[in-house]
C-alpha cells in the first residue's frame, strides 16, 4: 500500500511564493529558501559539533557522526547500537549533549567570544 502526500494548496490569493504550488520539477527550487537555509546552516553547525561529539562517544566515527546530519533519531540509534544500551537511554544522551552544545554556543555569543570590537 502507498501512501500519496499532497501539497496543501493555497488559500488566500495573495500569500508569499513560497507557499504557491511551483511549476517547476525540481525538488529543491519549490521548497522556501528559509527552509533550504536552515537546512544548510544545520548541516554547517553540525560539521562544527562532529569534534565534541567525537570525544563525547569516543566509540563512533567521525564519517560515522557525519552520516547522522546531527539528526537527534540517527545519532541515538548509532549510540544505541554501538553502546548496547536501552533507547531511551541513547536519546537522552543525545538531547544533553545538544542542550550543552546549545547552552556553550549561546554563553559565547554573550560574553563576546570570537566578535569583533
Amino acid at each position: 500500500m502507498t501512501i500519496r502526500l499532497r501539497r496543501p494548496r493555497p488559500t488566500a490569493r495573495g500569500q508569499p511564493s513560497s507557499l504557491r504550488p511551483s511549476t517547476e520539477g525540481d525538488a529543491a527550487s519549490s521548497a522556501p529558501k528559509s527552509l533550504i537555509a536552515t537546512v544548510t546552516g544545520t548541516n554547517a553547525a553540525w560539521a562544527n559539533l562532529i569534534g565534541p561529539a567525537n570525544l563525547h562517544w569516543e566509540k563512533l566515527t567521525p564519517e560515522e557522526l557525519q552520516k547522522t546530519e546531527g539528526n537527534e533519531h540517527r545519532l541515538a540509534t548509532l549510540v544505541q547500537a554501538r553502546y548496547k544500551i536501552p533507547r531511551g537511554d541513547a536519546y537522552r544522551q543525545v538531547k544533553s549533549f545538544h542542550a550543552g552544545q546549545k547552552s556553550q554556543a549561546r554563553a559565547s555569543r554573550l560574553s563576546g567570544v570570537g566578535c569583533l570590537s
